[in-house]
């Protein structure tokens, strides 16, 4: 028994010992899962592309747009096949996933990051508003952006009617 008593001893003593190492690994893993989705969406995204859509798609815009070439119900498919890995995480996290897809410039990668923001519609609150001000500020350059932000995103906040008014600011694009 006595054993035992110093074995389990032993091993509450490398538990504290390793576990600030393993939560570092934990956090790297997350970090590397989160490259890789964001990865496997673009990589889907290119795969899913067709140089008769990319080179249609910018007939309705005046100004110029990045866009892989994918038709927006394909863009509807992939975004949830990739939400269905994302949706355990907090939802600060999954808003820093969709910063990541909104950076890139693609329409495609924009309307997703919109689609996983709404899904998140439930678990709004009113700061996240500030995200949604800077998505504005950031990354919407064309209607299309701004329609998708606007109708997914933000038509299901509750965000305090004043603080709408600076989606008029956007009513020329």
């Amino acid at each position: 028994m006595s054993e035992f008593k110093i074995n389990n001893q032993r091993l509450l003593h490398l538990i504290d010992e390793w576990e600030p190492k393993l939560s570092g690994l934990s956090d790297e893993m997350d970090v590397q899962m989160k490259n890789q989705i964001i990865a496997d969406i673009r990589q889907t995204l290119i795969d899913s592309a067709d140089e008769k859509i990319k080179t249609s798609s910018g007939h309705f815009f005046k100004e110029e747009i990045k866009v892989y070439g994918v038709k927006t119900a394909e863009v509807t498919k992939i975004g949830k096949f990739g939400f269905q890995q994302i949706k355990h995480l907090p939802k600060q996290e999954i808003f820093e996933l969709c910063e990541e897809l909104w950076k890139s410039g693609y329409s495609e990668e924009a309307f997703i990051a919109c689609n996983w923001s709404d899904y998140l519609h439930k678990q709004y609150k009113s700061d996240d508003f500030k995200v949604f001000e800077h998505w504005v500020n950031e990354y919407v350059t064309n209607w299309a952006t701004c329609d998708t932000l606007c109708n997914h995103t933000i038509g299901t906040n509750p965000i305090p009617k004043p603080k709408r008014c600076i989606w008029r600011r956007y009513s020329t694009l």
